[in-house]
């Protein structure tokens, strides 16, 4: 599976950034709104498409970025944002000084990914 022009523009960008990925419609119901600790396994990069990506700023922990990054996506959504209100099952991939993080939207925070996009820990670009 190639990379799309959304992950592409993420991945490109020289500045810290997130990009949503929400399941595929049509995808696997069984999926949508699951709490991470109800997977067979960590969720596959396979079932999700990228919907978005837009800087971000970096300039407090993780928690309270991801946090931030919540309440924009569903409370102060950007004019061009198609996808849903952000929602448990979702993946959130956060670049930070050059570093890419993924975290699993959970039924209370975030649960870290390890190899979401890249299958390592943690990848450079």
């Amino acid at each position: 599976m190639g990379i799309t022009r959304i992950e592409e523009r993420f991945l490109d960008t020289p500045q810290d950034a997130v990009l949503i990925y929400q399941l595929q419609p049509n995808g696997r119901p069984d999926l949508l709104f699951a709490p991470f600790s109800t997977l067979e396994g960590a969720p596959s990069k396979n079932n999700y498409q990228a919907v978005y990506t837009e800087p971000v700023m970096c300039d407090e922990p993780i928690d309270a970025v991801l946090e931030r990054i919540f309440e924009r996506f569903n409370v102060d959504r950007p004019a061009d944002y198609t996808g849903f209100s952000l929602s448990v099952s979702d993946v959130v991939a956060l670049k930070h000084d050059g570093k890419i993080s993924c975290y699993y939207c959970d039924s209370i925070g975030f649960k870290e990914l390890d190899g979401f996009m890249f299958n390592n820990d943690t990848a450079e670009v």
